[in-house]
C-alpha cells in the first residue's frame, strides 16, 4: 500500500513538473509567450513566468527579422506570404503584452502594424502590376493568368486601385463562344428502331439544359450556344462542345433463386373424445429474381478551335439497376400465410420503357458533364 501510495506521489509531482517546464526550454517560442503571458493572468507572481518572457520576447523579434531579412533576398513569389506571416508572428507578440497589465511592466513592445500594413500593399502591388503584363498580351490563356493576378492582389489589400475593373476587363478579354453540339448516337442502340426517341430527347437534355444551365453562371468567361442559336446569332465558335453517344446496352439481365419454407399446423378433425387433432402442413416458397441493368457511356470533347486542338477530352459512364421478384411455391398451399400469397399474386413483369431507361440514364450523366465543362472553362 506504501508502494502505491509513493508511486502516486511521484506521478503528480512528475506531471507538475511537466506542466510548469521552463518555457526558455520550449521549441515554439511564439506559443511559448502566449503561455507565459496567460499564466501571468492567473498568478501575477509566477517566478518562471516573470523570468522567461524578456527573454522569450527579445528571441522572438530576433527570429522573425532573420527570417525576413533572408526572404527579403528571394526572388520566389511565395516569399510575399512569408514575409507577412513573419510581421504577423511580431505583431502577434507585441497584441499578446500590449493587453497583459503584467507583461507590460515587464518590457515595452514594438508594434508591426505599418510595416506589416506595407508589406500588404508592396505585395498588393507586385501581383497588380503583374496582371497588368498579361492584360496587354493577346490570347485567353494570358487573360487568364492576369485575372489571377489581380484576385492575388485583391487577397492582400481588399479593394486595390481598380482591381475590380482590371479583373472584368480581363474576363472580357478571355471569354470564349463555346457551341454546345447535338448529341451524336453512335451505340448500337441507334440500330435498333430506338434512334428517333433517342436523339430528340439527347438534344432536349443535353444541348438544351447545358446551354441553358451555363449561360446562367456569370463566373464563367464563356458565352454558350446551341448549333441553331449560334446560326441565329450569327456567332462564329471559339471552341465546340462534342458529345457522342458510343454506348447504349438495354438491358443485360441475370437471374438468381431463393427459397424459404414455410410450415402451418392444421387441424384435420377431431378424435373420439372430440380433442381436435392436427396435421403439419408444409411448403417451399421460390423467389425468381430477374436483375436488369443497363450501361450508357457519353464521350465528351471540348474542342478549342484557335488552337485546333482537343482541350479536354472525358467518358461519363453510367448504369441504371433495377430488378423483378417473381414467387412461386411448392407443397401443400395450406401452409401459406396471407402475407405468402401477397408475395405470389403481386407479381408483375413490368420493366421500364426504354424511354424511360435512358431517361434514367441521362440524369446521372448529365451533373458530372455539366461539373465538368464548367470546371473546364472557368478560372
Amino acid at each position: 500500500m506504501k508502494n502505491i501510495i509513493a508511486g502516486i506521489v511521484l506521478c503528480v509531482l512528475f506531471c507538475a513538473c511537466g506542466g510548469s517546464k521552463n518555457y526558455l526550454e520550449r521549441g515554439d517560442v511564439d506559443r511559448s509567450l502566449q503561455d507565459a503571458v496567460k499564466r501571468l493572468r492567473k498568478k501575477p507572481d509566477d517566478e518562471k513566468a516573470l523570468e522567461a518572457i524578456p527573454t522569450l520576447y527579445k528571441t522572438i523579434k530576433k527570429k522573425h527579422l532573420d527570417q525576413i531579412d533572408a526572404l527579403s533576398k528571394s526572388s520566389s513569389e511565395n516569399r510575399w506570404q512569408d514575409l507577412i506571416n513573419e510581421y504577423n508572428d511580431l505583431q502577434n507578440a507585441y497584441d499578446v503584452i500590449i493587453n497583459s497589465t503584467e507583461a507590460y511592466k515587464l518590457i515595452t513592445p514594438e508594434s508591426y502594424a505599418v510595416p506589416l500594413f506595407t508589406m500588404k500593399d508592396s505585395a498588393a502591388d507586385y501581383f497588380y502590376q503583374k496582371g497588368l503584363v498579361y492584360l496587354k498580351k493577346r490570347g485567353r490563356e494570358n487573360a487568364k493568368i492576369a485575372y489571377q493576378q489581380f484576385n492575388k492582389a485583391q487577397n492582400f489589400v481588399y479593394g486595390y486601385k481598380d482591381v475590380s475593373d482590371k479583373k472584368r476587363e480581363a474576363i472580357e478579354e478571355g471569354t470564349v463562344d463555346i457551341v454546345i453540339k447535338r448529341v451524336q448516337d453512335n451505340s448500337f442502340f441507334s440500330l435498333r428502331g430506338f434512334s428517333y426517341f433517342g436523339n430528340r430527347y439527347s438534344d432536349e437534355y443535353f444541348q438544351q439544359n447545358l446551354t441553358h444551365d451555363l449561360s446562367g453562371d456569370k463566373n464563367i468567361p464563356a458565352r454558350f450556344y446551341s448549333e441553331q442559336e449560334a446560326r441565329m446569332n450569327d456567332v462564329e465558335a471559339d471552341w465546340i462542345v462534342d458529345l457522342n453517344l458510343t454506348r447504349l446496352d438495354m438491358p443485360v439481365t441475370t437471374t438468381s433463386n431463393f427459397q424459404r419454407n414455410v410450415s402451418k399446423s392444421i387441424q384435420i378433425g377431431t378424435d373420439t373424445t372430440g380433442a381436435a387433432v392436427y396435421q403439419t402442413a408444409n411448403a417451399t416458397l421460390i423467389t425468381t429474381r430477374t436483375n436488369y441493368k443497363a450501361i450508357a457511356d457519353l464521350e465528351m470533347k471540348l474542342k478549342d478551335l484557335d488552337e485546333n486542338r482537343n482541350s479536354l477530352q472525358r467518358i461519363f459512364h453510367e448504369e441504371y439497376v433495377w430488378n423483378t421478384d417473381r414467387v412461386t411455391f411448392q407443397g401443400d398451399r395450406r401452409a401459406l400465410s396471407n402475407q405468402d400469397w401477397d408475395l405470389i399474386n403481386k407479381y408483375e413483369n413490368r420493366q421500364p420503357k426504354k424511354e424511360e431507361i435512358l431517361i434514367q440514364l441521362y440524369k446521372q450523366i448529365y451533373p458530372n458533364l455539366l461539373s465538368q465543362i464548367r470546371k473546364s472553362v472557368s478560372w
